[in-house]
C-alpha cells in the first residue's frame, strides 16, 4: 500500500507535532525577551545512516535490561533522551496508537527529573558552565523516536520497551 506511514513513522509524526507545538509555545512566551535564542522549528531525521548507532544502542539496552545487567542508559556517541521499562507481563504498548505512544513518550521526557526536557527544549539554564550547548548552533534541526518492543521468555524480565530520542543539528 503506497504511500502508508508506518507504526514508527506515525509515532515521530505526532512526537514532532506536540514537540513543535511545545517549542512554538516557548517561543511566543519568550517573544520579548532580547537574551532569548529562539527555538528552530525542528523535522524528522530522514537519514537512515544516523540511525545505526541509535539502533544498536536500543538493542544494547533490551540485551541489559533482558539480563539484569546493570548499565549507563545513555549512548556516549549520541545526544539523546532515554525512555525504558521492563515488565514481567505484556502491559500493552503494542496496542497504544500512534498518538498514544508519542504524547506516552512526549509526557515522560516533559516529566522528567533528569533534565530530559531541558534538553528537547534546548534550555541551557543550570548548564555546567556559561555559554554550554549540546549543540554547536545552540539548537537542533532534526529529530528522531526510536523504539522496540522485546519479549524473552528464558529472561527474567520477560518483557523489555526501549526507545530513544536522538537529535542532530
Amino acid at each position: 500500500m503506497m504511500g502508508q506511514m508506518s507504526y514508527l513513522d506515525s509515532v515521530n509524526y505526532h512526537f514532532g507535532i506536540l514537540l513543535n507545538h511545545e517549542r512554538d509555545s516557548i517561543n511566543k512566551f519568550n517573544k520579548n525577551n532580547p537574551d532569548f535564542q529562539q527555538l528552530n522549528f525542528v523535522v524528522i531525521e530522514t537519514d537512515s545512516a544516523k540511525l545505526m548507532d541509535p539502533w544498536n544502542h536500543i538493542a544494547q539496552i533490551i540485551s541489559n535490561i533482558h539480563q539484569k545487567r546493570s548499565f549507563y542508559p545513555h549512548s556516549t556517541t549520541n545526544k539523546e533522551n532515554t525512555f525504558y521499562n521492563s515488565f514481567y507481563r505484556d502491559i500493552g504498548y503494542i496496542n497504544m496508537s500512534p498518538y498514544e505512544m508519542a504524547k506516552m513518550l512526549f509526557m515522560g521526557f516533559k516529566n522528567s527529573p533528569k533534565g530530559h526536557y531541558r534538553f528537547m527544549i534546548q534550555d541551557h539554564s543550570g548548564a555546567p558552565g556559561p555559554g554550554f550547548s549540546w549543540f554547536r548552533s545552540r539548537d537542533y534541526k532534526t529529530f528522531k523516536i526510536l523504539m522496540c518492543n522485546s519479549f524473552d521468555e528464558s529472561m527474567k524480565c520477560k518483557w523489555v520497551f526501549a526507545a530513544t530520542f536522538t537529535a542532530w543539528e
